[in-house]
């Protein structure tokens, strides 16, 4: 169980960018436990299908939750890599085109032009 939440959660950490927030599991962990007491069709006290309902939805969604901010925090590192590598890949690309005549100004064109 602990597993499969996990990996749900994680699945879900890649729609954060439609709009998927992780307050969103709080409400899908209140309906899980509420339709699975109403499945339940009075077989049991309502109290014991609730709290067993309960502490089942609360362990998967607890990983669930762990799993999202795990992947959510892995994105967040590979953004932030691939953006400093961009970075630095587009300050060593200008430092070599400091001599190409489309370059920004730089002392050789100054040298030149006087």
């Amino acid at each position: 169980i602990r597993q499969i939440s996990n990996k749900y959660g994680i699945e879900q950490a890649h729609k954060r960018s439609l709009g998927f927030k992780a307050d969103f599991f709080s409400v899908l962990a209140d309906a899980l436990t509420t339709e699975c007491v109403f499945l339940d069709g009075a077989a049991h006290q309502p109290t014991e299908t609730i709290e067993a309902w309960a502490t089942l939805v609360e362990l998967m969604f607890t990983n669930v939750r762990d799993g999202y901010y795990l992947e959510t925090r892995q994105l967040r590192r590979n953004w932030h890599n691939f953006r400093s590598q961009s970075n630095l890949s587009s300050q060593s690309d200008q430092s070599l085109d400091c001599d190409s005549p489309h370059s920004l100004p730089s002392l050789n064109h100054m040298f030149t032009t006087v």
